[in-house]
């Protein structure tokens, strides 16, 4: 008995020091790795003269910064911070495992949704079931506050519209909002048919939490009418799950892009970033073979627009372009579906659709890249483009402005001017946005870019795409939100011979996580604390490099599976937790079993053969 508390006091000290630093502490904390699930607090450690409290949850609605704790079935990554006088320290990742209050039943029968629905209780030890299609001409019952997707739920589901009363499927907004579903979670509760009236309620805080319940519901029809009973609590990790697509050098007809945000929604991804004017990037090609880019080489900007140049050669595009009337009705049809428009203008640089209308403008050096630049140190290369986003920023005669309510972005990537004027230009830029109401974004460029001259980080969201561009640790010290959009993770430039991350999709579904910011084990990658409130997700994006000179002919229809598979394998790690749910074989054939894209489900059962 002495020897084994020898023993257990040797190991005590050996864990934490007699005289252990503050980051030795901070170390050591005795943090449980299992929360009983019954547990309604995670006890924070006392230490005398010390100040210990949690700073980052991966999942603030399982365990809060308070060290509440709501019993869903995760693995939640959790930092401390202690504090002693004038000293502090920030801990490792402790990662802690909240088993969930079971219903009878247990997990049997869980769904299988894309991506994994989080928490879910069978209501029996033997699971009963739900025939949907029985019970389908009761109709489902959908708030009026969802007017902008109800016709086609009505479709989807195939329906009638119904009071909510005895409705199948019903849809309920909370009244008062729960704090455990947060802004984008649900919950999914299916009646069994022996109760009266069995059915499906869908209830959430918001309207995106309502309509990813359907996606879920859907999902789940997709594979059979019959549901088990039981409950889903489903809450996404991260708030930003996005897609980058480049529609400035490949022309996108704007009923595709419609396409484009229903495959987002279907597997919950709710960040649509438009990058709207870009050029053929390779412009020596043109110049090593004696002709003229600025004259021949590829550039659009595909809204509608006012400007023109002095010839009254108008600034938007002649092959595809979005009118003002168009991205309006694209913006309320993707917030309908919980997806948020972010529209992209790239300035100074990938710039040549801007300066063929303003040649004056052009950054003049021996560099033939230089034509698609602007001429940043000029104060009338600022007046013109932030007189260019007022067009879409400011109310017009209607009322209403044409990018109202979205967060934009304003490009400033690989801009290879002076750094000074860069950075004076893209403070003056963030700065104008935000006057006029809006969330600024931009293209992480300050590591490469250094200089003097500050440039405004609050209230500002950053993509970080490259490690020489700017490192992640710096854009969070200055005061950024960051999203990861890592090249070497996250990049598709379709039918070329690099960035081909669609090539890759078991290493993505496999390894990819959206605080991981660059390949592990590559130089300065980074591993952030998965709750940093810093962090706001991932993106992964499709740039269309392979035009112009270097075309091989595809259009935008090549681009549909390569888009659809991509987003439900990057679904999975940015809404779901680190864990995998199933394996990327199984992920890829339940994928083929519930489709792209929302296309319909009949409950009307099957009618039998005689």
């Amino acid at each position: 008995m002495k020897t084994h508390r020898i023993i257990m006091l040797a190991a005590a000290l050996a864990a934490c020091p007699l005289h252990a630093t503050l980051q030795e502490e901070a170390d050591n904390l005795n943090i449980p790795a299992k929360l009983d699930m019954l547990a309604k607090q995670l006890e924070i450690p006392q230490i005398d003269g010390t100040n210990v409290r949690i700073i980052h949850s991966d999942y603030e609605e399982i365990i809060g910064l308070d060290g509440k704790v709501h019993g869903l079935p995760a693995k939640v990554r959790l930092n401390f911070e202690l504090t002693r006088g004038s000293e502090k320290a920030v801990s490792r990742e402790y990662v802690v495992q909240v088993d969930p209050v079971q219903p009878k039943g247990g997990r049997a029968n869980a769904p299988q949704t894309i991506p994994q629905v989080l928490g879910w209780g069978c209501f029996h030890e033997r699971p009963k079931t739900l025939d949907l299609a029985k019970v389908a001409k009761r109709g489902i019952s959908i708030p009026p506050c969802m007017k902008g997707v109800q016709e086609d739920l009505i479709k989807e589901f195939n329906m009638p519209a119904a009071e909510a009363k005895n409705a199948a499927v019903k849809l309920e907004l909370n009244t008062t909002p729960d704090p455990w579903l947060g802004s984008e979670g649900y919950n999914l509760t299916i009646h069994e048919e022996e109760l009266n009236p069995g059915g499906v309620t869908i209830t959430a805080n918001s309207l995106a939490g309502l309509y990813w319940g359907t996606r879920t519901l859907l999902q789940m029809l997709r594979q059979g009418h019959k549901l088990t009973a039981g409950s889903i609590t489903d809450i996404p990790r991260y708030p930003v799950r996005g897609f980058v697509f480049d529609v400035g050098r490949l022309p996108v007809p704007y009923e595709f892009l419609k396409q484009v945000v229903d495959t987002m929604a279907w597997y919950k991804l709710n960040d649509l970033q438009l990058h709207l004017n870009d050029n053929f990037i390779f412009l020596d090609e043109y110049t090593k073979a004696g002709r003229d880019p600025f004259k021949e080489a590829y550039a659009a900007f595909r809204m509608e627009s006012n400007v023109k140049g002095k010839d009254g050669t108008p600034l938007t595009a002649g092959d595809v372009s979005y009118t003002k009337k168009q991205m309006r009705k694209l913006i309320d049809y993707a917030k309908a579906r919980g997806v948020n428009i972010v529209p992209e203008f790239d300035a100074p640089a990938h710039a040549l659709a801007l300066t063929r209308v303003r040649p004056e403008l052009m950054l003049k050096t021996q560099d033939p890249r230089s034509i698609e630049e602007l001429d940043a140190s000029k104060p009338e290369t600022l007046d013109f483009i932030q007189g260019l986003w007022d067009e879409y920023l400011l109310p017009d005669k209607s009322g209403r402005a044409v990018f109202g309510g979205c967060t934009v972005h304003i490009g400033a990537d690989e801009f290879k001017g002076n750094n000074e004027d860069y950075r004076r230009f893209t403070d003056a830029m963030l700065k104008h946005i935000k006057s006029r109401g809006y969330t600024p974004r931009l293209w992480g460029s300050l590591t490469m870019k250094k200089g003097s001259t500050p440039v405004t980080a609050e209230g500002v969201q950053m993509n970080i795409w490259s490690k020489d561009w700017n490192l992640p640790r710096p854009a969070i010290n200055e005061g950024y939100d960051i999203i990861n959009t890592m090249d070497s993770q996250l990049y598709i430039v379709p039918f070329a011979n690099y960035y081909r991350m669609d090539k890759n999709l078991k290493g993505l579904y496999e390894n990819f996580v959206p605080n991981q910011i660059g390949a592990q084990g590559r130089p300065l990658a980074e591993r952030l604390p998965a709750g940093h409130p810093q962090l706001l997700g991932a993106a992964f994006a499709v740039w269309n490099d392979m035009i112009d000179l270097r075309s091989n002919g595809y259009t935008y229809e090549d681009l549909r599976g390569m888009i659809a598979e991509t987003a439900a394998a990057f679904a999975q790690k940015a809404w779901g937790p680190e864990e995998l749910p199933r394996s990327f074989e199984d992920h890829q054939k339940l994928r083929q079993t519930i489709g792209d894209a929302t296309h319909g489900v009949s409950v009307k059962p099957t009618p039998k053969k005689h």
